[in-house]
């Protein structure tokens, strides 16, 4: 539940950086690849890899709008 979750709230994060332009930083582009990677962990089971690839993502998301 908690890699599901973290990929939900993390993409509406993603989202929300994007509607403030920031969806071209270098930061934000790592964000979104590490979240694809964790909707693939997810699809077959690798739930601690996911949640890693979604605490890191979520990192970049907010490095992305410093």
């Amino acid at each position: 539940a908690e890699c599901d979750q973290g990929i939900d709230t993390a993409y509406n994060e993603l989202d929300y950086a994007a509607s403030k332009g920031l969806n071209g930083t270098v930061s934000w582009l790592k964000a979104a690849s590490l979240l694809t990677a964790a909707k693939t962990q997810e699809q077959f089971e690798k739930y601690p890899n996911c949640i890693d690839k979604v605490r890191r993502a979520r990192f970049y998301i907010s490095q992305s709008q410093l």
